[in-house]
């Protein structure tokens, strides 16, 4: 058998180098580091799943109008937002029997505002429908609500009238609603039945510009 040198044993009894021990502690500093973050991670994820509420969802397509059934509707959980305008799950059964006074459509969120107790089109009152270009009316958005005026225009190619518009309706916004294949935009309005025809007759000829009122008397 061998006999270790002096200077062999000395080697096998000295502590292993300084930089040898400086990468151990940097590893295992950057271990805790990652344990840390995937904690972190976790929680937080976890977190934004718990913070979600329930609100009234379309489960099929319900028509403007439309009485509203158990059928139509369903529920879905979604993140927490502010600035989405949602009817909370709660509220479900109390929306059956109710009317919509937009187009709905299966898989997307119950607009609050597309709620109605009020049938389309009251007495009294027609419901007219416009197609109008970016020079028919204003660049605004229209809302539901609006006060707004019909004015009669002149044909393509005619000069501009010198006297006011011949003929004026009166009528509201119920629903507007960009058509992604042209550059009009759909405009539903409530007009007075004696205007009916005179307003369908504009439409249809194109000769028609909307103009939004001030909705302060």
């Amino acid at each position: 058998m061998t006999t270790p040198t002096p200077t062999q044993a000395a080697e096998q009894i000295l502590p292993p180098p300084a930089s040898r021990q400086k990468r151990s502690r940097i590893w295992i500093a950057g271990a805790l580091v990652l344990i840390t973050l995937g904690g972190l991670l976790a929680w937080f994820v976890v977190a934004n799943l718990r913070d979600t509420t329930p609100v009234v969802a379309l489960r099929t397509d319900v028509p403007r109008g439309t009485v509203i059934t158990a059928a139509n509707l369903t529920t879905a959980d979604i993140n927490r937002d502010p600035n989405l305008k949602t009817v909370p799950a709660t509220q479900l059964s109390t929306i059956v029997g109710k009317r919509t006074n937009a187009e709905l459509k299966a898989g997307t969120l119950l607009p609050p505002a597309a709620i109605t107790d009020t049938l389309l089109p009251p007495a009294g009152f027609s419901l007219i429908g416009l197609a109008l270009a970016p020079g028919q009316l204003p660049a605004t958005p229209l809302q539901p609500g609006d006060k707004i005026r019909l004015v009669s225009t002149p044909k393509d190619q005619d000069d501009p009238a010198a006297t006011p518009p011949t003929v004026t309706i009166l009528g509201e916004v119920v629903a507007s609603t960009a058509l992604t294949d042209t550059a009009k935009t759909r405009v539903d309005v409530l007009v007075s039945v004696n205007d009916s025809a005179i307003a369908a007759a504009m439409a249809a000829t194109n000769r028609v510009a909307l103009i939004v009122d001030s909705s302060q008397k």
